[in-house]
């Protein structure tokens, strides 16, 4: 299973926002080392709340980390002129985070395909069916602006534990939906443990039960214990 660092955040975190409003990248070097250290194989980047022109910042951000560490880089972000930004800052073995089936973001296919980028597949809908019909639509996009299936990592979409049991079960279903497919699955691990206490062995149980269904990739928090490498 392929490990995401997802440390380079700045949601719920004042401090770290701070710094990006002025401009600093002192957090962002800070924790791309950390996880690189912690044996992260790739490094997940969203600067999305702190500075004034997202954008600009999410680039120069790409760009210094790139001088600090050499690993795969994830432009995340929910705005395609962020990600826009940030593929021109991008090389080949980079991601994509995320593409779903809105023009914007389908707009992108192409110049990530020229890059040699992998790209990860949002998929929508609430059932199985929802889900995987919306990942073939995308996925048919991609393959048409050049970029093959084994580039294609698929968001399975976990979500919060606290909105009721159960709440994962076409999550952990999409894995093994996916693998018949021919298609790798990602989740990103602390949308789960989202509200709740203990949030690491929250999500380490979740993450024992998608790792024996066949999960191929998880964006998580390489730092904690139960996690290093």
């Amino acid at each position: 299973m392929r490990v995401i660092g997802q440390r380079i955040n700045p949601s719920g975190r004042p401090r770290f926002q701070a710094e990006l409003a002025r401009g600093s990248l002192a957090t962002v070097l800070k924790e791309a080392g950390a996880q690189s250290r912690a044996g992260a194989d790739a490094l997940d980047v969203n600067v999305g709340e702190g500075p004034k022109d997202e954008a600009a910042m999410m680039a120069k951000a790409l760009r210094a980390i790139r001088k600090k560490v050499g690993l795969p880089l994830w432009v995340d972000s929910r705005h395609p002129e962020v990600l826009r930004a940030g593929l021109r800052a991008c090389r080949r073995g980079d991601f994509l985070n995320s593409v779903s089936e809105h023009p914007e973001f389908l707009a992108l296919l192409p110049a990530a395909s020229r890059k040699g980028m992998g790209v990860v597949v949002h998929a929508a809908g609430k059932s199985v069916r929802e889900r995987m019909q919306s990942v073939r639509r995308v996925a048919a996009a991609a393959l048409k602006a050049g970029i093959p299936r084994e580039r294609l990592l698929v968001d399975c979409l976990a979500m919060p534990r606290v909105l009721g049991p159960g709440v994962n079960r076409t999550t952990l279903a999409m894995i093994g939906a996916l693998r018949k497919e021919g298609l790798a699955s990602l989740l990103a691990l602390s949308n789960v443990s989202y509200g709740r206490k203990r949030r690491a062995r929250v999500e380490a149980a979740f993450l024992k039960e998608a790792q024996r269904r066949g999960l191929d990739a998880c964006i998580l928090d390489p730092l904690r214990s139960g996690f290093r490498r």
